[in-house]
């Protein structure tokens, strides 16, 4: 029955993804709650305060910052690198189905993440203001789960942020940027965007899995952000055959957060209050990073296609060979 089930996921990409999804729900409905419970456990906190704290509240209880770190790297762990590992193995070579049997080479790693850094701005820019943006009257219910939403994400986030001892700035690196970077891009980039590609396209499925990958993180106001990153993830992948890129670059982008959060609070490096907000970027930054951002990514895009075309006459030329 399971070389059967091997079979069709190799052959019919579209239920590659519907088994994967299928692994994300189990896991969302078993592995993460006994997670939760173990760290509730271990914490001294419990279940239900756990739950609160995912939930925005009774933050000050001692242990907190630590029991959300924790729930925080197992639901990343859980959600998105464990499925997608678990499904590229069971069709039989995670390597390949994830393009990780590539190595990264030092243009697509470089560019990668010069353009993550520049693309800061931009993400900005097209990320709602939760302070100014308002949905129509009729949507005004709407428009207030948003708001609370987002403000309890904020306060869980101020929370894990705001202490700035080098130890929990280590912890945040790891939590924040290193996991999130390597589980996310597995799962979004490395397999669905890889099968997705093989019913609609490259470019289709760049941009499916970018939306689908904004959708998954629940913060409306910051949707066309994570959209924009997500589609320079997938075409960092496209590119260079390779995930590394994009993993790295999303870790650049996480690493820059982190650390210029984590600067905010302890030398003042911004208003904290910029933090809980979308600080308003004017014209004068991002039109030149607007600027910089597509002749960066005329270069990337242009060269990739090159070594592409490249290693295509190479291959063909060995093959050639062998004919004969």
């Amino acid at each position: 029955m399971w070389d059967s089930f091997r079979e069709a996921g190799r052959l019919n990409p579209m239920l590659a993804i519907a088994f994967v999804f299928t692994l994300y729900f189990v896991s969302q409905l078993t592995l993460l709650p006994l997670f939760i419970s173990i760290v509730g456990l271990t914490s001294g906190l419990g279940f239900d305060a756990i739950m609160d704290l995912v939930g925005g509240k009774q933050l000050d209880l001692p242990g907190a910052a630590n029991a959300l770190r924790w729930v925080n790297a197992g639901n990343n762990i859980l959600s998105w690198g464990l499925p997608a590992l678990m499904m590229a193995a069971f069709l039989g070579a995670p390597r390949r189905e994830l393009s990780l049997e590539k190595k990264a080479d030092g243009f697509s790693v470089l560019m990668g993440a010069l353009l993550i850094l520049v693309s800061l701005p931009l993400v900005q820019v097209i990320t709602f203001d939760t302070a100014s943006f308002e949905l129509p009257s009729f949507m005004s219910g709407l428009e207030s789960t948003l708001e609370s939403l987002e403000a309890r994400a904020t306060l869980v986030l101020m929370k894990l942020l705001g202490d700035t001892s080098w130890g929990v700035l280590l912890g945040n690196i790891a939590v924040f940027a290193i996991i999130p970077a390597v589980c996310e891009e597995l799962f979004f980039r490395g397999f669905l965007q890889q099968k997705l590609g093989k019913v609609t396209g490259q470019h289709a499925a760049i941009w499916i899995s970018a939306a689908i990958f904004s959708l998954m993180h629940l913060q409306f106001y910051g949707f066309f952000g994570r959209l924009f990153l997500g589609a320079l993830l997938g075409y960092l992948l496209y590119r260079s055959g390779s995930l590394w890129p994009s993993i790295i670059a999303h870790f650049t982008y996480n690493l820059f957060n982190v650390v210029f959060a984590w600067g905010a609070f302890k030398y003042g490096w911004a208003d904290q209050e910029v933090l809980k907000g979308t600080p308003h970027i004017p014209w004068t930054l991002w039109l030149p990073a607007l600027v910089i951002f597509a002749g960066l990514f005329y270069v990337f895009y242009g060269r990739g296609g090159k070594r592409e075309a490249g290693v295509e006459k190479r291959e063909a030329g060995s093959e050639t060979k062998d004919e004969r």
